[in-house]
């Protein structure tokens, strides 16, 4: 038995991209007839669902050479950030398992001009004991930001920040768990034709309900965007739709799907038979995740103790 994050699972359900992943062909056609939701998902949210089965079943312990889920590296946007293997706990009230925490971004124009400032910075803000500040807010980025603007900024030629500058940013830690919501076929089904004539109603132009196949798109840099799009309408679609508004567009149209996706998940747990959200140690191993050292340790008290 183990317990994961939100973090990871969502991370999890995400692992293999577009690259299929199969949904066992009885659920698939299930699904397919009684939601009509091939009309709406693409493979991307397909894959999601299997991901969701594959790590909820006991039995998936095939011994593959490449994890699904790589280490995490540093990406260079927080201050304080860890590599390594993503981890999971054997213990439901493990405090790392449900441990929100303040962390703090690094400014874009830090961000632009490489990793070697973003380092710099780093230190540069523990340093400074930023890290160590309690109490409001907008009183914690006021004084960093009178700190930064005053030398950080000056000595590395950047341009000063207002106090109204997103540095820090609240995460949310907390235990991934089974939705517990009463699972019934109609509601489902209604609520799932609902949202579905909905997300055609929004998108009934044939181009772009074409383009919300790649919502996932969402998070990726403007340029990787702007060239799926060239790919698959023109070199000039973007300029003259507006860019802004393809973006509300693929918000919008991930909001439709993930309310989707979380009916789907009621038929899907309750015709699989998922009831809790304890996982197999063998299956999350697969994946490439690690035990929680504070788990393990707490674990290995626990068999002296016998």
């Amino acid at each position: 038995m183990a317990y994961i994050t939100n973090a990871v699972y969502n991370k999890l359900i995400n692992s293999k991209g577009t690259q299929k992943v199969e949904i066992p062909i009885d659920l698939l056609n299930e699904i397919t007839y009684y939601f009509g939701v091939n009309e709406v998902l693409s493979q991307y949210e397909f894959n999601i669902l299997a991901e969701h089965i594959n790590i909820f079943s006991k039995n998936n312990t095939e011994n593959n050479n490449a994890p699904y889920l790589p280490p995490k590296e540093d990406m260079f946007f927080y201050v304080f950030e860890k590599k390594g293997a993503y981890k999971y706990h054997l213990f439901e009230n493990c405090t790392y398992l449900n441990n929100d925490f303040n962390n703090y971004i690094v400014p874009e124009e830090i961000r632009d001009k490489g990793n070697q400032l973003v380092d710099l910075y780093r230190q540069w803000f523990v340093g400074n004991g930023f890290d160590l500040i309690n109490g409001d807010e907008r009183e914690i980025v006021s004084q960093i930001t009178f700190k930064y603007n005053s030398s950080f900024a000056v000595q590395n030629e950047l341009p000063k920040l207002n106090e109204d500058y997103k540095l820090i940013v609240r995460l949310k830690n907390s235990t991934y768990k089974i939705s517990k919501k009463y699972y019934n076929l109609i509601n489902v089904q209604n609520n799932i034709r609902s949202l579905i004539k909905d997300y055609k109603r929004q998108f009934a132009n044939r181009t772009i309900n074409n383009l919300m196949s790649i919502s996932y798109y969402e998070r990726a840099p403007k340029n990787i965007i702007e060239q799926k799009i060239s790919e698959l309408t023109s070199d000039v679609f973007i300029q003259n739709y507006g860019y802004d508004k393809l973006m509300n567009d693929f918000r919008e149209a991930n909001r439709i799907k993930y309310l989707i996706m979380n009916e789907l998940k009621l038929y899907i747990n309750f015709r699989c038979g998922f009831k809790s959200n304890d996982f197999s140690k063998e299956v999350l191993e697969n994946y490439g995740l690690v035990c929680c050292k504070s788990c393990l340790e707490r674990d290995y008290n626990n068999q002296k103790r016998l």
